[in-house]
C-alpha cells in the first residue's frame, strides 16, 4: 500500500510540474516588420458576423500608414450596421516591433509583429467619434 501511495504522489507531482512548465512558456518576441507589407486578418469578436482588419506598413518599415476595418452585422452599444467599413490614415510609429494606432472613428488598435509578415494584438473599437462602445477584441493578421 505504501509503494502504491508513493507512486500516486510522484505521478501527481510530475503532472503539477508539467503544468507549471507549460504555463510559463515565454511570449513571442516582437519582430521588425517587412517594409511595405500589407497585412490582413480577423478580429475575433461576438458582436459582428465577420470583422476584418487590414493595415499597411510604410516603405521604410518605421510606421503603420493606415488601418482599415470592415464588419458585417455589427451590433455595438449605440450603433449597429448591416455592413460597414472604415479606413483611417495617419502614422503610428513601430517601436521594437510594437505599435499603437488611435483614431476617434475606429478606436485603438495595438499590436506587435510576431514575424516580418505576421502580427497580433487587440482592438478597442469605438465608433461615432467615440460615442459607440464596441469592446476590446483580439486580432491576428498576415501579409505579403
Amino acid at each position: 500500500m505504501t509503494c502504491h501511495k508513493l507512486a500516486q504522489q510522484m505521478m501527481a507531482m510530475t503532472l503539477v510540474f508539467l503544468l507549471l512548465v507549460g504555463c510559463s512558456a515565454p511570449a513571442a518576441k516582437p519582430s521588425p516588420p517587412k517594409p511595405g507589407a500589407t497585412l490582413t486578418g480577423t478580429i475575433t469578436m461576438d458582436r459582428a458576423k465577420s470583422a476584418q482588419i487590414t493595415f499597411k506598413v510604410s516603405d521604410d518599415g518605421q510606421t503603420i500608414e493606415w488601418v482599415s476595418a470592415a464588419f458585417t452585422e455589427l451590433k455595438c452599444e449605440g450603433f449597429s450596421a448591416g455592413s460597414t467599413s472604415t479606413k483611417v490614415t495617419g502614422r503610428a510609429a513601430i517601436t521594437d516591433g510594437k505599435f499603437e494606432f488611435k483614431s476617434p472613428s475606429i478606436g485603438e488598435i495595438s499590436g506587435q509583429f510576431t514575424s516580418p509578415t505576421a502580427a497580433e494584438g487587440t482592438a478597442h473599437l469605438v465608433f461615432v467619434n467615440g460615442k459607440a462602445e464596441c469592446g476590446t477584441w483580439k486580432w491576428g493578421a498576415t501579409g505579403n
